[in-house]
């Protein structure tokens, strides 16, 4: 083999590897765009999930029209009070969750154990509620909040804006 052919042979090498790579990194930056449970290891779902793919993941799920209610209290964790989960035609596009109360000590750590891991794009306090934003772009909206009135009641929220915004439509009509 000639120099001019095995240089030819590297490069394309080198370029399909960069590629590769950068194919590899762009994966694990992409954001997952589903309802994926902040505090508690729980099944990924995916925007849009049908109730059924929601059953299979959640057993324990009851039908309410067009939510379904998972009673999640004897979770191992022993915080996680329910979730609720929301379709609209027959696509999940939000998730609540009923987390249970906090003293102010495990809200303390709480705060922040969300703040270093996810960092928390903001913070609202009128004195008895107090909302935390994780997420806020087109693909989910994450939000906890906390009920001072009711002993730091702690409650989140997953939502998909485009399905939500679609239902909200709808409901109007």
């Amino acid at each position: 083999m000639n120099k001019n052919k095995i240089i030819k042979i590297v490069r394309y090498c080198f370029l399909v590897f960069s590629l590769s790579i950068f194919q590899v990194s762009c994966q694990k930056n992409k954001e997952f765009t589903g309802y994926n449970d902040l505090l508690y290891n729980s099944p990924a779902l995916l925007w849009g999930a049908s109730i059924e793919e929601v059953k299979s993941k959640y057993p324990n799920i009851e039908e309410n029209g067009f939510s379904g209610y998972d009673d999640d209290k004897n979770n191992l964790t022993g915080q996680i009070q329910s979730r609720m989960f929301f379709f609209y035609d027959n696509q999940l596009y939000m998730v609540l969750i009923n987390y249970g109360t906090y003293n102010d000590d495990e809200l303390s750590l709480l705060r922040n154990n969300l703040q270093k891991k996810y960092g928390i794009h903001l913070i609202e306090d009128n004195g008895t509620l107090e909302n935390w934003y994780i997420a806020d772009n087109e693909n989910n909206a994450t939000a906890f909040t906390i009920n001072k009135l009711e002993n730091n009641t702690v409650r989140g929220s997953y939502i998909n804006p485009k399905l939500r915004d679609e239902h909200d439509k709808n409901i109007d009509k």
